[in-house]
């Protein structure tokens, strides 16, 4: 019986056996042939051990991140390789194969980094490789990420009542468009929401289903984006922005055809003067 013998180990790099030591390709395999009844012995094997990869995360301040998520950026047939940050911003990257490779830190609230020698760049091309060695442990990646503004408040109805689900969005004037790297947390159930935005002027909008969507203005709100008022934020900072949103309007009717007989199934369309096809 021909067959590649493959020996899998956690925590080492797993090979198939060769006369000569070993493979990590299963095409260079050396078969071997088994008879019933027989002892083939001398199938040796010897596993390096995989290497090991630990840092820390901390803001600009020094304060540890706890609870960030380190990521490589080389995927495997297998997965890719991630750790969360301990209270102490401390992590452990474990079985990582022997190479070069970049890193990334993302967590609520901070600005997605990636490595250097001097602590980190939010830009991507600015990243450094990181070099991993059997049975080494690589330490001392530390990385050093930016507070990201932090935008809070509480979306009530007309009637002082919580409005859940409601989703904030932030329009950054700078850029001109909608910031997708902000990180948004939807309103609980008191009506608190919170969103995370790095550096710029934005304009701050709140949308619920079944309410009117408004801009955030010092006088209580706008649906009109040029009334705005426009918000600076910088790292770190922190801005208030409540809302309180009227309900939408209801419409209600039957169809039915010319004998009287009620039409289910119909798909009812209305053009407003200011809210477009409803």
């Amino acid at each position: 019986i021909g067959a590649g013998v493959h020996n899998w180990v956690s925590h080492y790099r797993g090979e198939w056996w060769t006369p000569d030591g070993g493979t990590t390709e299963r095409d260079f395999a050396q078969q071997l042939t088994v008879e019933f009844g027989s002892t083939m012995g001398g199938i040796d094997f010897t596993l390096p051990r995989l290497g090991e990869i630990t840092g820390t995360v901390l803001d600009n301040q020094g304060n540890a991140v706890a609870n960030a998520e380190v990521v490589m950026d080389s995927y495997t047939c297998c997965g890719y390789w991630y750790a969360t940050t301990a209270a102490d911003g401390s992590f452990r990257l474990e079985d990582v194969d022997q190479g070069s490779y970049s890193l990334v830190v993302h967590g609520k609230g901070v600005e997605s980094t990636w490595w250097t020698a001097g602590g980190g760049s939010p830009d991507p091309s600015f990243a450094e490789t990181v070099q991993v060695e059997y049975d080494q442990v690589t330490g001392g990646v530390n990385f050093v990420v930016n507070r990201l503004a932090r935008v809070s408040g509480r979306v009530i109805n007309t009637q002082g009542a919580p409005i859940v689900s409601a989703r904030p969005s932030l329009w950054n004037l700078d850029r001109n468009y909608w910031c997708y790297a902000c990180q948004i947390d939807y309103s609980d159930e008191n009506g608190a929401f919170a969103a995370y935005a790095p550096p710029g002027r934005y304009v701050i909008s709140v949308e619920a289903w079944s309410y009117i969507s408004e801009y955030w203005t010092s006088g209580g709100g706008t649906t009109l984006f040029q009334s705005a008022d426009v918000v600076s934020l910088d790292y770190g900072s922190e801005f208030v922005a409540d809302f309180q949103l009227a309900r939408l309007g209801v419409i209600q009717g039957t169809v039915r055809d010319n004998h009287g007989l009620s039409i289910g199934g119909i798909w009812i369309e209305g053009a407003g003067p200011t809210s477009g096809w409803a």
